[in-house]
């Protein structure tokens, strides 16, 4: 498993390109050693602050909603889509906190999206890419995103928190699935009850970091 891991890994550094060009080429976790932490923590050039910020503008300015056409649409979506990807290849802790607060407000746009094309993609994408920064932080998000309103944003975040932690009984995969947080009462049942769970074993249990990595 680790070796088709780091197969992966050492692709996404070959084919590293936004809306199909090259670009300034952000560091990648093989460069690393594997090392995570250190990698999603590391200092920041000048220039790595640049490129990250270009891309979260491409990720949470949602200017494809106001296109003339589905064609353009389509154009600009691919460049969202992009960025995500560049993103997910190389998260960074600075990233939680505006893909956080755009999570938050993902709802509306959803709403637009589903009115104005009939588009019923995700834009939930960018849960995975927190979970990437492999930050202790993060798991009080993805905790709160259970009761998030958009089924994307619930179903990615419980998927991510049973690949990396060690869920309570009855919390673990095959036992709690997206479904259940269908129900609005439940999704405000399990937000409640594992987020007093983590409060009181936070700092004692292992995190597993590499399994948000992994491609199942």
């Amino acid at each position: 498993m680790l070796r088709t891991f780091v197969v992966w890994i050492t692709f996404a550094v070959l084919t590293s390109t936004i809306n199909g060009q090259p670009v300034d080429k952000l560091p990648r976790l093989v460069e690393y050693k594997g090392d995570i932490v250190k990698f999603t923590h590391r200092p920041l050039s000048p220039k790595e602050i640049e490129i990250y910020d270009r891309l979260l503008e491409q990720v949470t300015n949602l200017k494809f909603l106001e296109a003339k056409d589905p064609c353009e649409f389509g154009q600009n979506l691919m460049i969202r889509r992009d960025a995500i990807s560049e993103l997910s290849e190389s998260p960074h802790v600075r990233l939680i906190k505006p893909l956080a607060d755009f999570i938050r407000k993902l709802q509306p746009y959803h709403d637009r999206l589903l009115s104005k094309y009939g588009w019923q993609g995700a834009l939930g994408g960018e849960v995975g890419i927190l979970t990437k920064c492999a930050d202790e932080g993060v798991i009080d998000l993805l905790i709160e995103f259970l009761g998030h309103p958009l089924r994307e944003v619930r179903a990615t975040a419980l998927e991510d928190l049973q690949k990396i932690l060690r869920l309570p009984e009855g919390y673990r995969p095959g036992q709690l699935s997206w479904v259940s947080l269908e129900d609005a009462n439940k999704r405000k049942e399990v937000v409640k009850f594992l987020s007093d769970w983590w409060q009181k074993n936070k700092g004692k249990i292992q995190i597993y970091w590499v399994n948000a990595w992994i491609i199942y």
